[in-house]
C-alpha cells in the first residue's frame, strides 16, 4: 500500500508506481476524490469498471496537463465559434468538455466518438500529469449511481482492500465538474 500526499514533490512517483503494477490510484482532482490510472494502462481502467460496477458504456472523463496535451486525444480544430468562446475563457475553470475523439484514441475512453476531457485547475495535479507524461482518467470514488465519497478517511476505510495507491490533501471541492458538450453548434450543458 502507497499513501502519499498531493503536496509532495515526489507525488508523481506514485502514479508510475501504480502504473507499473497496472493499479487504479484514489486522489483529489481539482473538484472531488477521483479513481483513475493513467492513459496508456488499460488493465487499469478495467478494474476501476469493476470496482465501480460501472457500465462501459460510460467512459471516464480524461485529465490533461494543458490544451497540447488535449490536442493529442481529442479533435479541437473542428469546434464551432460560438463552442469555442465557451471552452477557452472556461477550460481552468472545473469544466469537463465533451469534444470529438481522435481516431487513434482507444475506444475504452469513446461513447459516440466523443471524448471527456478536463484541463485540470489544480496546480499540483496539472504538474502531476506534466510528470507522469500523459493524460489521467478521473472518475467519482463510489459505486455507479451512488453518492461520491468525498472524505479521505471514508474512502481508505472502504477501499484499503480493493486499492493500493492513494493520495491525500486536506481540503478539496464538494462538487463535481461541469459538463458541456461541444460537439454541436451550440454549446450543450450536460450537467
Amino acid at each position: 500500500m502507497t499513501i502519499g500526499s498531493l503536496y509532495s514533490s515526489t507525488i508523481a512517483d506514485i502514479f508510475l508506481q501504480a502504473k507499473k503494477s497496472s493499479s487504479p490510484i484514489i486522489f483529489p482532482t481539482d473538484t472531488i476524490y477521483g479513481i483513475g490510472a493513467v492513459l496508456s494502462d488499460i488493465k487499469a481502467q478495467e478494474s476501476v469498471f469493476q470496482i465501480k460496477k460501472r457500465n462501459r458504456n460510460s467512459p471516464f472523463p480524461i485529465l490533461v496537463s494543458d490544451i497540447e496535451m488535449a490536442t493529442e486525444i481529442a479533435n479541437l480544430n473542428n469546434i464551432s465559434d460560438s463552442c469555442k468562446k465557451l471552452i477557452y475563457p472556461s477550460w481552468q475553470n472545473q469544466t469537463t468538455f465533451i469534444l470529438n475523439a481522435k481516431n487513434t484514441l482507444n475506444n475504452i475512453y469513446k461513447k459516440d466518438d466523443k471524448v471527456a476531457i478536463r484541463l485540470s485547475s489544480s496546480k499540483q495535479l496539472s504538474e502531476i500529469i506534466r510528470t507522469v507524461g500523459e493524460p489521467i482518467t478521473a472518475t467519482s470514488v463510489n459505486i455507479s449511481g451512488e453518492k461520491e465519497i468525498n472524505s479521505f478517511n471514508d474512502i481508505f476505510n472502504k477501499y484499503i482492500d480493493i486499492v493500493h495507491f492513494y493520495i491525500y490533501a486536506n481540503t478539496i471541492s464538494e462538487q463535481s465538474s461541469t459538463v458541456i458538450d461541444l460537439t454541436y453548434n451550440e454549446p450543450i450543458i450536460i450537467r
